[in-house]
């Protein structure tokens, strides 16, 4: 990612509410656990973080520019 400088995009908060399900799926790991191992990895490695937020009822086809 350095190489390339391509931004991790941490979006944690739908695998932080979906943990359990993510245990059964991925045979007791979950997207979280091991994104949050990862996080701070990245951070010393120097890997460019980027991250936001939408409003809660943004709609992708509402808001772009063209309509889709």
């Amino acid at each position: 990612m350095i190489q390339k400088g391509i931004y991790l995009v941490p979006t944690l908060y739908h695998y932080q509410m979906d943990r359990e399900h993510d245990m059964r799926r991925y045979a007791g790991h979950s997207v979280a656990e091991v994104s949050e191992r990862n996080f701070p990895k990245a951070v010393v490695a120097g890997v460019k973080i980027a991250f936001g937020s939408r409003p809660r009822n943004w709609r992708a086809s509402e808001n772009s520019e063209n309509g889709s």
